[in-house]
């Protein structure tokens, strides 16, 4: 999975690809939660999904530099998050301060 540019925003991956990848990565410890809640059709603990974002966010960041993007900051357009108005409070409050 690889982020890329449209105009001055970076695309991450979706969250769906982000959770889908994390399922299978050695070592995880939402590895598990993700597969159960993908096999029986549930949603994915907000936590976890803000959690993945926020780091697929930061290592972008690492890699960034020029106008938009000083201060660990920058613009991001994520595919299928938020979808409901508690998944954007806690990824505000969780990602946006950090």
């Amino acid at each position: 999975m690889q982020t890329r540019f449209e105009g001055s925003r970076l695309l991450l991956p979706s969250a769906g690809d982000l959770l889908r990848a994390e399922q299978h990565r050695e070592g995880s410890s939402y590895g598990q939660l993700i597969q159960t809640c993908i096999r029986e059709g549930t949603i994915v603990p907000m936590e976890v999904t803000v959690k993945l974002l926020e780091v697929a966010m930061g290592l972008a960041l690492q890699s960034k530099s020029g106008e938009g993007w000083s201060d660990g900051r920058g613009r991001f357009l994520i595919d299928g998050f938020p979808r409901k108005m508690d998944q954007a409070l806690k990824f505000e409050e969780e990602v946006c301060t950090s």
